[in-house]
């Protein structure tokens, strides 16, 4: 039994002498050769799709809190609170909402304000994390109540502890 969608409409019952209508001849031609490109392209693009985030900071991030065996329950998901949108929360662990910062932080103070309303509101730490921000920004964020890790090892440490450094 021939299955001419598998082969081609020319393949016989053929063996495997590898002449014209054989089930290896067939799967060498043009149409099968286009098939699996399309395939692979089709698979590629998911792949691609799939990361983590779109933000390259916040995707290391989730892989190397996942390392050390932190629980990652969401990434760049949008929440709200009585109906008002509280932006993109970059990662949410069981404890800890982390907003990561790859630029500059200068306007972002409303941002980090409504964030950290959302993670009390649901019994969780706010940490921001940013590697590149600037020591003056840190210390006014500092001072205004917001907890600020500039490090891989300083925010897995932060989250470790949990709400013990509140």
């Amino acid at each position: 039994m021939t299955f001419p969608f598998l082969f081609g409409p020319d393949s016989g019952s053929g063996g495997s002498s590898g002449t014209k209508g054989s089930p290896q001849q067939s799967l060498r031609n043009s149409d099968y050769d286009a098939t699996v490109k399309e395939a692979s392209a089709k698979l590629a693009s998911q792949v691609s799709s799939d990361k983590i985030s779109n933000d390259p900071l916040v995707g290391e991030t989730v892989e190397k809190l996942r390392n050390e065996g932190i629980n990652i329950q969401n990434v760049n998901s949008k929440q709200s609170i009585g109906g008002i949108t509280v932006n993109e929360i970059d990662i949410e662990t069981t404890d800890v909402v982390i907003e990561v910062k790859s630029g500059g932080t200068k306007h972002h103070f409303d941002q980090f304000n409504r964030q950290m309303k959302y993670a009390q509101s649901i019994n969780k730490s706010y940490i921001i994390f940013g590697p590149n921000i600037r020591p003056g920004v840190i210390k006014e964020l500092r001072r205004c109540g917001f907890v600020v890790a500039t490090s891989y090892d300083e925010l897995i440490q932060l989250i470790k502890k949990g709400k013990k450094y509140e």
